[in-house]
């Protein structure tokens, strides 16, 4: 005999059953986890290190170029940081935002440029011509690796395959 409650009645408000300890059964965690749905939204901060100078008088001006690559193979920008002044560096303010699904296999391409101070007012970068800029150099990494990572180091490649 049983109490009388039925399965669905040892359930919580969100659905999911738990123990007098509040513990939740292991074959409904990754569910929880991750919230019924098989994608998550990712906040990416970027920042550089011992930066080339890019500049012939001063230190460099640079900014962050983060690209999705598609299916077909391009490359779809969904972020660019500010322009931070003279400065090899930098730790950028601005995040790139991305929903991450995690049965796709996504590709992430970053791009750090100098900016021509001419080119850009009060460090907004959103109406840059990317080919007006000197790029520095970039890298690539899988999306998945940044969703199970707090930190990713990645050293920069010149557009000839040569580390920057």
């Amino acid at each position: 005999m049983g109490n009388g409650k039925s399965k669905q009645d040892d359930r919580g408000a969100d659905g999911f059953s738990s123990n007098a300890a509040g513990h939740y059964n292991p074959n409904e965690a990754a569910e929880i986890l991750c919230g019924g749905y098989s994608s998550s939204r990712l906040e990416l901060s970027f920042s550089c290190k011992d930066l080339i100078k890019g500049d012939t008088f001063s230190k460099s001006d640079p900014m962050v170029v983060a690209y999705q690559r598609e299916g077909n193979g391009s490359l779809s920008e969904f972020a660019r940081t500010e322009v931070i002044s003279n400065n090899h560096d930098p730790k950028f303010v601005t995040r790139g935002f991305i929903t991450y699904n995690f049965e796709e296999n996504v590709t992430i391409v970053l791009e750090v440029y100098d900016v021509d101070s001419k080119h850009v007012k009060g460090g907004d970068s959103k109406s840059l011509r990317l080919p007006n800029e000197n790029l520095l150099g970039g890298c690539q990494c899988q999306l998945a690796d940044l969703a199970r990572s707090r930190n990713i180091t990645r050293k920069l490649m010149s557009a000839k395959g040569q580390e920057t």
